[in-house]
């Protein structure tokens, strides 16, 4: 199955972040904001971000299947190199829209095609 994921400022169709085959990162979005459908424009707050964000650092800092388990967990993942590196790449996504997004004047929206 293909899996791409959007960040997008506003509703608009320029894409502010984007990933490619995450499953992990739609299972924490079912799980932390809320289930969705295919193409559904979900609202991303800053607080969803930051715990985001720290999701990231606990999974990063252990480097453990349990530990990546209970915070960045999906069925179809193998807990290897690649694995730690798309988690990385998630983590400076979240640095920098926690540094660069205005968060009281633009709206974050996190769309999965599949």
């Amino acid at each position: 199955m293909a899996l791409d994921i959007y960040f997008q400022k506003n509703r608009e169709e320029d894409s502010y972040g984007y990933f490619r085959k995450l499953y992990f990162l739609t299972d924490w979005v079912s799980d932390n904001i809320g289930p969705f459908d295919n193409c559904q424009q979900i609202v991303v707050s800053k607080e969803h971000i930051e715990k985001l964000l720290s999701d990231t650092n606990k999974v990063l800092n252990a480097k453990t299947e349990e530990v990546a388990e209970e915070h960045l967990f999906s069925l179809d993942t193998d807990y290897d190199d690649n694995y730690y590196r798309d988690v990385e790449e998630v983590k400076k996504f979240c640095e920098k829209a926690l540094k660069e997004f205005d968060f009281d004047k633009d709206v974050l929206i996190f769309i999965a095609w599949w």
